[in-house]
């Protein structure tokens, strides 16, 4: 892996952080109340954390508009995933049509905590390389790839949520719950679950400014009481993102401004409870350690987050 592209993937790791559990508890109690019938979100919300184990997969895909030609791109992540202690095993797959996007390439990774100490594994292109993370960054390295942590997010934070019946989802027969987050929690769930990670890099909180509410769908396996996925259409937020960042391009011809015709996020968790390989392969294990000066050992060695 080049150092350019460990850059990347360091930076990424670092700038995933999680919404404060003050933030949790009091969105939480708006979700609460918007339940109609089935099991309450808190019951479904308390289930869903507990899972000692699980596997799934997130898709982001993209269909972007721009000089009257359209681009399809997307990132396609599959993850399994025991709590305790942690362990995570993660398949990333990233795709293109145009090839100056890159095309298709996979990656891998996987992070585990052993006697307190957390370490990520990260293989790309046949090289790997491995690290000591902190505490406060570490399960943050998968929350773009993780449907169990981002479904429990956006159900804490969806208001006028509502089951409209029953469905088949996945094999599961499903509670849908349909409603919408709140302008004013899309910044940060938005790169706290990294469900805006295709748009681009340095988009602040003033971007979202006037941003309307997004609509959320939960599918709930009935029989369990479970978040078995989620669907998030983000057209019209990305296009309100593009709209800033033409702005901030001064793009006045409407050919040169970008625009979305669709931007979906899905998820949908496949198993849980469920047995999961733990062993490392030696390709990991014998990768070569990379130092992080910015961390210290006892910052290096504070356990689970």
């Amino acid at each position: 892996m080049s150092n350019d592209k460990l850059k990347r993937v360091k930076s990424k790791m670092k700038n995933f952080k999680r919404i404060t559990a003050l933030f949790a508890s009091a969105v939480l109690l708006v979700s609460f109340a918007g339940c109609s019938t089935g099991e309450t979100t808190a019951q479904i919300i308390s289930k869903t954390s507990k899972l000692g184990s699980y596997s799934g997969k997130v898709d982001l895909n993209a269909d972007v508009s721009m000089q009257g030609s359209e681009i399809k791109y997307g990132m396609s992540s599959d993850i399994s995933v025991k709590t305790e202690p942690f362990f995570a095993e993660v398949n990333i797959t990233t795709s293109s049509d145009d090839p100056s996007l890159g095309g298709q390439y996979q990656s891998k990774m996987y992070l585990t905590t052993n006697d307190g100490v957390n370490t990520a594994y990260v293989g790309y292109n046949g090289e790997w390389n491995k690290q000591i993370i902190k505490a406060d960054s570490f399960k943050y390295a998968v929350s773009q790839y993780n449907p169990v942590d981002n479904a429990v997010l956006f159900m804490q934070s969806a208001t006028n949520l509502s089951n409209v019946g029953t469905e088949q989802f996945n094999g599961y027969t499903a509670d849908k719950y349909e409603g919408t987050i709140a302008k004013g929690l899309i910044p940060d769930l938005m790169e706290s679950t990294g469900a805006i990670s295709l748009v681009g890099q340095n988009i602040d909180s003033s971007y979202y400014e006037n941003a309307e509410d997004i609509p959320v769908t939960i599918w709930v396996n009935e029989e369990d009481g479970i978040i078995v996925g989620y669907k998030l259409d983000l057209t019209n937020l990305v296009n309100h993102l593009f709209d800033k960042l033409n702005e901030s391009k001064t793009a006045t011809d409407e050919n040169q401004k970008l625009k979305a015709v669709s931007y979906l996020c899905e998820a949908v968790i496949t198993d849980y409870n469920n047995e999961i390989n733990t062993t490392l392969p030696e390709e990991a294990l014998n990768a070569a350690l990379i130092v992080d000066d910015t961390q210290n050992d006892s910052s290096a060695a504070d356990g689970n987050s």
